[in-house]
């Protein structure tokens, strides 16, 4: 094998590195937002509930119940 190419060799290993960090950062950082996501529709849930909650106790109330 000449200089040359083992020298293209050293190059496209390079560039393969450095695409797979790429790849490996925009996957971690897609997990990130996931989770982020995640968490935030837990609130959105357990708020909905809350006001669910809320507004049947005071229908049941303006109903003359309890």
């Amino acid at each position: 094998m000449s200089d040359d190419d083992l020298l293209q060799k050293n190059i496209q290993r390079t560039a393969a590195a450095h695409a797979l960090k790429q790849v490996r950062a925009m996957a971690e950082a897609e997990e990130v937002q996931h989770a982020k996501d995640s968490k935030a529709a837990r609130w959105i849930v357990a708020v909905g509930i809350v006001v669910a909650l809320i507004s049947v106790a005071l229908l049941i109330r303006s109903l003359g119940g309890v």
